[in-house]
Parts: C-alpha cells; structure tokens; sequence
C-alpha cells in the first residue's frame, strides 16, 4: 500500500472516477468523470434518479464492482484518495489483497437492506466482534463487550439479549443499527451510507438519521450519503452533489443550493418533492418529464437536454458542457450563466 506523509487533505478527494461497463455493444460509462472532495465531521450527499449512478460511485470507491469484486464485467478509471490518519492511498489503485485491510477500519459501508447486507447464519453480535478482533486486536471477549457497547450506542433495547439474535430475528429498524454499528465499530474516517433509511417506516427513519447525525459528531467522521430522498438531503447533509446520467451536474453548499438551484436538473428535482425542507410548501408538485435515458442510447450533447425547459438546441444538443465555478458553486450547464437561479 503506498502512502504519503499526512497532510491537512480532505478525508476523501475524488478526482476523475469512471465505472465502464462491459457489454456486448462496448464499454459503457455508468459513472464519467465524477469530482469532488469531502472533509472530517462534514457530509456530502449524492442525489438524484434512479439510474443517475450514485450507488455505482459509492461501490465503486468500495472497490465493490472491478476486478477482484462481484461485478467483473466493470473497469474502474480516475482516483480516489483516502487520508487514513497516517497517510494518503488511492483506492482504485490498492490491488485487491490490500482492500481487507481498509474495510471496516478506514472506510466503512452502511448498505440499503441490511437483511440482505448482514449474514444470516451468524449472532448479531458475533458480526460485529468480528471487525474488532480483526482490525483492532482484541480478543474475543473483548469485542464482545466492544460489540455490546456498540448496540447500546445505537439504541438497540435490551442489547445484551439482542446480540446473540440471527438477523431475522430483528425488526428492519434494529437491522439497520446493528449495519451503523458494525460500520463504526473501528471508528472509520469515512463512512458511506447507501439509501439507508429507504426500507424503514417515517419514524424509524427519523430515529436513525439522528442517532447518524449524533455519531457523526462524537466521532468526527466524513459521511457520504447517497439517496433519492431531497428531505432527507435537507436534514443531513452539508454539500450536495446532483447526479444525472453518470455525471455531477451542481455541487454546492446544502442551503444555497436548496434555496437557489442553479442547474435545471437539480430545480426540476426540487419541484417534484412536495414541501422540501418546508420551501414553497403549498405549491403543486410537477414531475419532470420523460425519463432517465438508458447507457446505450444516452443523447448528444447534455444528457437533460430532451427533457430540459431551458434546453438552447443549437449547444445543449451538441456538446457537452464542462464543469465550471459559478455563482459559489460547480455547474455543468451551457446556458448557467443567462439562467440565473432557478427557484
């Protein structure tokens, strides 16, 4: 694993990162060309379509698709370096030997369905002891009372008879703590949370974005949260960064970009959420028209522009535009500038 001297760096800076799909027609970009960085204690959130490429980007940076993973009909192109606390690595670049070492330890995952995440032929509490004795040396018994502590920390009731339940034993809800405990059991400096909260009812839903929010202060952690959820973004996150296509299409701050989108995509997402964040609560709600367009038929030009209200058909069906800084943001839109807010 080649590391540099540690520096004041973002926890995780992103630069680049392709997921080329293998198929019969050729490479597809899932994910092209995805920047951005993210620091301790702060939260990034990754929103957008079904389809736009956020879980991609985050199993990606898992090493979760790619050579040596479960989908090995993909290529992995860019970087994606790590501050570990002692040094800097590239996680697209670590051979697959190394990953063991970083999971559970410097980086985490808190997946969609835990039921689905969490093996069912093993105790609750043994699945998180397991990270412990591997990653921090304690003995058995030692984790287990790491992995008790961990449940209690979490809210699990009645932790001490809980930890030796199967996963089916346990509610959706409890499921999805014993997956925050097992993710920061090591105490990780970032970890990555995808759609965590899209299989639990309102409440529970509540219940675990503030135990997230809570942990994510006491342990300082950088937290990248993907999801679809914009009501969730507003309670969550610091930054956001709006997905179409595979691409990053505005990054900004969390309130100005609520209060004054400036991409066409991200203001058409916001239009279609009723009461986001209780702005224009008692307007109607207006779903963008058509649909995501599949990988192998992706448009000229920008991806949105077929189903844009500002499209410009002379640029915005030619060329893609690039990234730029506008207006205290970054945006990928030709006619940004004429636009202005679009709220």
């Amino acid at each position: 694993m080649t590391e540099t001297t540690p520096s004041k760096s973002p926890v995780l800076q992103v630069q680049g990162l392709r997921v080329l799909l293998h198929s019969e027609g050729g490479m597809l970009a899932a994910v092209n060309g995805v920047d951005f960085e993210l620091h301790a204690g702060r939260t990034l959130a990754l929103v957008g379509e079904s389809g736009a490429g956020k879980s991609l980007t985050s199993l990606a940076l898992m090493r979760l698709v790619g050579k040596g993973a479960a989908g090995r009909g993909a290529t992995l192109q860019g970087q994606a370096w790590l501050d570990t606390g002692s040094g800097r690595v590239d996680l697209l670049a670590l051979a697959p030997a190394q990953l063991p070492a970083l999971r559970g330890k410097a980086l985490a995952m808190i997946f969609q369905e835990p039921m689905t995440s969490l093996n069912p032929v093993f105790r609750v509490g043994w699945q998180i002891a397991e990270s412990l004795v591997r990653h921090e040396g304690l003995s058995q018994a030692a984790a287990d009372a790491r992995a008790l502590e961990l449940l209690q920390l979490v809210g699990i009731p009645d932790a001490a008879a809980r930890r030796r339940a199967y996963p089916h034993e346990l509610s959706g809800g409890m499921r999805q703590r014993v997956m925050i405990a097992m993710a920061l059991a090591c105490r990780p400096r970032l970890v990555i949370a995808d759609e965590p909260t899209t299989a639990l009812d309102v409440t529970v839903q509540a219940q675990v974005l503030a135990l997230m929010r809570r942990l994510q202060r006491e342990i300082g952690m950088a937290l990248l949260f993907v999801t679809h959820d914009l009501g969730v973004v507003a309670q969550m996150a610091d930054e956001v960064a709006v997905m179409y296509a595979g691409r990053i299409v505005e990054r900004a701050e969390v309130r100005a970009l609520f209060a004054a989108p400036r991409h066409p995509y991200t203001a058409a997402l916001l239009r279609s959420m009723p009461g986001v964040a209780g702005v224009d609560a008692g307007r109607l709600v207006e779903p963008i028209p058509g649909s995501m367009p599949p990988l192998t038929r992706l448009p000229a030009g920008c991806a949105f522009h077929p189903r844009c209200a500002f499209a410009d058909a002379a640029r915005c069906s030619v060329e893609m535009p690039e990234m730029r800084q506008l207006a205290g943001r970054w945006l990928r839109c030709a006619r940004a500038a004429e636009l202005g807010a679009l709220r």
